[in-house]
């Protein structure tokens, strides 16, 4: 008796679950995806990343679809004006609209930025943080096999939560000025909106600049659907993946992408 009341206590808890994803937005579940995610994160690595909570009233959400339903409109019309230009135009404009801005073109001076970066205050409280990280606590491993001339493909294998996505863009960077390469430019490609738009913000305030992504001195920025901030010197965005599969088109070899 124990076990069927156990039984149909778990099944209408399933119901009540699957009619709550069916009444949510697609936003407002990827929302609850990335909460998940990050609260398995915070359990097991004991690390607070900040997981947004989305929650709007009727009449707001309303006005956010009124206004989507304009950006739509708006970008079906950009769409066709992108369309008649020539594929390899049209990647030059978006390509140098990312990374044509850079700190210093002199190695010594940008690894000289990177340092003094690094050394902030700011910086070194975050660090404390990223340090618990399993991604971070491979960060030579990392950066040896991803920047190695001999290494054209490489594949970062971990559990959620353990650092892949925050982690190894700024281990890259910040090794790479190490190592007189000078400022690379790295696009990361993320499935979801919402993910692009956390994970950029996150990497961004372990910089310790005090900036947000789009703002000039902001070394991280991000591209999604109807939203773009990319600042100059930003050297790190991360992308949707439809936004990725544009820049594709017009250019295969992602030139310009270190």
């Amino acid at each position: 008796q124990d076990v069927n009341s156990e039984k149909s206590e778990t099944g209408a808890a399933a119901t009540a679950a699957r009619r709550m994803l069916e009444s949510m937005s697609e936003e407002e579940r990827e929302a609850a995806i990335v909460r998940h995610e990050e609260r398995e994160a915070r359990t097991k690595y004991a690390v607070d990343l900040k997981p947004e909570r989305l929650r709007l009233q009727d009449h707001i959400r309303t006005e956010l679809q009124k206004a989507v339903d304009d950006l739509e409109a708006s970008e079906t019309e950009d769409k066709k004006i992108y369309c008649e230009k020539p594929l390899s135009t049209a990647c030059q404009e978006m390509m140098s609209s990312y990374f044509a801005e850079s700190l210093d073109d002199n190695v010594e001076t940008y690894r000289k930025i990177v340092l003094d970066q690094i050394q902030t205050n700011a910086y070194q409280n975050m660090q404390k943080q990223r340090q618990k990280l399993p991604a971070y606590q491979m960060k030579k491993s990392i950066a040896d096999t991803l920047l190695s001339p001999t290494v054209t493909i490489a594949v970062i294998s971990g559990e959620t939560g353990c650092g892949k996505t925050t982690q190894v863009p700024r281990i890259l960077s910040e090794a790479a000025s190490q190592r007189g390469m000078g400022r690379l430019n790295i696009l990361v490609a993320q499935p979801r909106r919402i993910a692009a738009v956390g994970v950029a913000e996150r990497v961004a305030e372990e910089g310790g600049t005090g900036f947000r992504p789009g703002e000039d001195g902001c070394d991280v920025g991000y591209h999604i659907r109807h939203e773009k901030r990319v600042g100059r010197g930003a050297n790190t965005v991360f992308c949707t993946t439809g936004v990725v599969l544009r820049i594709l088109t017009g250019d295969p070899m992602l030139r310009g992408v270190d």
